[in-house]
């Protein structure tokens, strides 16, 4: 299995998928410094305290890579189905299922990865911001860093186990587009904000749906040895 992962490695471009995870950093930093001078110069404060910071910046994450997953999922292992490609690979003296799940390891890890390393970054940004622009109301005590660090774990556990549910409306139909409008719509359905509120803050709910992601992964390639590669 580390052998097939350390060859996926090879074969995923990982200098290519950290610019992009890069360039939506970027994006999401710009977004937020938007909305931050936008409500400074209606005399309003954008983030009253801290966790408010850490819960509007972790949705904006947990959307991004929850869609970016799929992406990666769809180009790496959908659009091989659909082009015949993967055939070629199933030609070698490799178990199916292990190929495959080694693809899916690697991109949720990079997810899982991807989620920590920017929500460091854009917390750690945005308080800067706050404290340079003098514009701060509150105090960063430890125990509330360690009380986010936990939140930001659990967060990017959860979700990259979620990122992995589009794989199933992709494999019925061997559709890229299926499997990135299922991550849209579940993105929607966990970070649409009502008054506040979303889903996702019933932490029940993305535990609930991170095994009914680990479940898919099994239902999907549960048989893959047994099965002709059809498009």
């Amino acid at each position: 299995m580390f052998n097939l992962i350390r060859l996926e490695l090879k074969r995923f471009n990982m200098k290519n998928k950290i610019m992009v995870a890069a360039i939506c950093n970027l994006c999401i930093f710009a977004l937020l410094c938007l909305i931050f001078f936008a409500e400074k110069a209606e005399g309003k404060t954008a983030f009253e305290n801290y966790n408010l910071i850490v819960t509007i910046i972790m949705s904006i994450i947990n959307v991004t890579f929850l869609i970016y997953a799929s992406v990666l999922i769809a180009k790496l292992i959908i659009s091989e189905y659909k082009n015949k490609t993967i055939t070629l690979l199933f030609t070698y003296p490799i178990n199916r299922k292990k190929l495959l799940i080694s693809k899916l390891i690697i991109i949720g890890v990079f997810t899982f990865i991807s989620i920590i390393l920017s929500s460091i970054f854009l917390c750690t940004s945005m308080y800067i911001i706050l404290v340079i622009t003098k514009t701060i109301t509150f105090k960063v005590t430890s125990s509330i860093i360690t009380k986010q660090i936990i939140v930001i774990l659990i967060s990017a556990l959860t979700n990259s186990c979620i990122s992995m549910i589009p794989i199933y409306f992709g494999m019925r139909k061997k559709s890229t587009v299926a499997t990135i409008v299922s991550a849209f719509l579940i993105a929607c359905f966990l970070y649409s904000n009502n008054g506040g509120f979303t889903l996702s803050s019933i932490i029940i709910i993305p535990i609930i749906m991170m095994f009914i992601g680990i479940f898919v992964v099994y239902m999907t390639f549960r048989n893959i040895e047994n099965e002709d590669v059809i498009v």
